[in-house]
């Protein structure tokens, strides 16, 4: 499983930022459950969109 689709990596365009991005908001959360361990996030934060789709945004 791949954690490290960052939100950085990407840069929209108009259009799709308008489409896609245009409902992403910030989820207050920096730990990561993966099993029976927690994954410290504390140079990422999570974001999610419309889709409920996760992205690790480098900060």
């Amino acid at each position: 499983m791949n954690f490290q689709k960052c939100m950085s990596d990407y840069i929209p365009d108009k259009e799709s930022y308008e489409t896609t991005f245009y409902f992403l908001k910030k989820i207050q959360r920096f730990e990561i459950y993966v099993g029976e361990k927690v994954v410290a996030l504390n140079r990422y934060e999570l974001w999610t969109n419309h889709n409920n789709e996760i992205f690790f945004h480098s900060i």
